[in-house]
């Protein structure tokens, strides 16, 4: 996995155009100090059959057409020689972290970097769409949409790994609840029930991150008895229907 700072990139096409593609677009132009929300456009029309490719078949744009306009619109080289690194300009920065925050752990796409230059302001890149005659929010509404089978195919992908992650390194501790491994816990519930509520409402702030309930305490204040006798609750479907949240709407 790519990461720069704590933007995470597993995609190997986001990898590819964060790491390689939109750098190098940026020393062509004569760009030697930033990576802009221009030069991360130019290297996603260079990605094939994914999201952005299909956004530009529906406005009717050629990858090469557009490359071009980029180009052309951002082209100001500067005087500054290139010392190694180039830094993420405020606003690719500012993008790409509020979809970072938006996907939680989950690292991001091609799809994720193309939402992001779509909602990233009055840059380049979105300036230039606006003068072909688009409609910024409708394109970003469109691309949210268009999951693409890539897409899925990355979920099923992470998932599995996650779930093989999972059974190596942690413990089932539903199952062995209802498999009787464990001494009946009496109490706590209070405790147990604080557990649900936090992990739902940092999960819905996260956008459907993966919030994690960390308890602390001295041993033997019955951290493993809280833990457990919510196992037990939770392998009950009678125990566990005060725990699942209230349904909005």
């Amino acid at each position: 996995m790519y990461t720069i700072g704590d933007l995470r990139f597993a995609d190997p096409i986001a990898a590819e155009v964060m790491h390689h593609v939109a750098p190098r677009e940026a020393l062509a132009l004569g760009h030697t100090t930033y990576l802009g929300t221009e030069h991360v456009l130019i290297a996603l029309t260079r990605a094939e059959g994914g999201p952005t490719a299909r956004l530009l078949e529906q406005i009717a744009v050629t990858p090469a057409a557009l490359r071009g306009a980029l180009r052309h619109l951002a082209a100001d080289p500067q005087s500054t020689r290139f010392d190694g690194q180039l830094a993420l300009t405020p606003r690719l920065r500012a993008a790409l972290a509020a979809r970072q925050r938006a996907l939680g752990v989950t690292p991001m796409t091609e799809r994720d970097l193309l939402l992001a230059v779509l909602r990233s302001g009055s840059g380049v890149a979105v300036r230039l769409l606006e003068s072909l005659g688009q409609e910024v929010a409708t394109l970003a509404a469109a691309v949210a949409a268009d999951s693409g089978p890539e897409a899925t195919a990355l979920r099923t992908r992470a998932l599995a790994v996650a779930q093989a992650a999972l059974a190596e390194l942690g413990t089932d501790m539903v199952a062995a609840a209802r498999a009787g491994e464990y001494d009946l816990v009496i109490g706590r519930a209070a405790e147990q029930t604080r557990i649900v509520q936090t992990i739902f409402q940092f999960g819905a702030r996260a956008g459907g991150g993966a919030p994690v309930a960390v308890l602390v305490g001295p041993p033997g204040c019955g951290k493993s008895s809280v833990v457990v006798g919510l196992a037990q609750r939770l392998a009950q479907p009678a125990d566990a229907a005060p725990l699942r949240p209230p349904l909005a709407g």
